[in-house]
């Protein structure tokens, strides 16, 4: 079962102005940043990052993750995009700051 969204990775054509808008205007915390991405989060998450802002050349979803109740429930979400044509891909640990 989905317990609830992990995090989000989003593409921006402008970090600049994208960090104005979700540090200074909407209050996300700054929690590191590297050369292209900015890793935000709520001001009371206890996760590392669940906003992952990402400068390309044009704007849209990188990418969705989720948290769920049971290790197996991964397979069987993995089944299911398979089965629907949805692309699913597992990441190993570390491949993404605080993931």
């Amino acid at each position: 079962m989905i317990l609830r969204l992990a995090h989000l990775a989003i593409a921006v054509d402008d970090i600049e102005a994208a960090r104005e808008f979700y540090v200074d205007l909407l209050g996300f915390v700054e929690h590191a940043r590297d050369r292209d991405t900015l890793y935000l989060r709520g001001i009371e998450e206890f996760d590392t990052c669940s906003l992952a802002v990402v400068e390309r050349n044009s704007a849209g979803l990188l990418h969705s993750a989720f948290r769920v109740s049971d290790p197996a429930d991964l397979e069987r979400l993995a089944a299911l995009h398979e089965k629907l044509g949805v692309q699913a891909m597992r990441l190993p640990a570390g491949a993404e700051p605080g993931q």
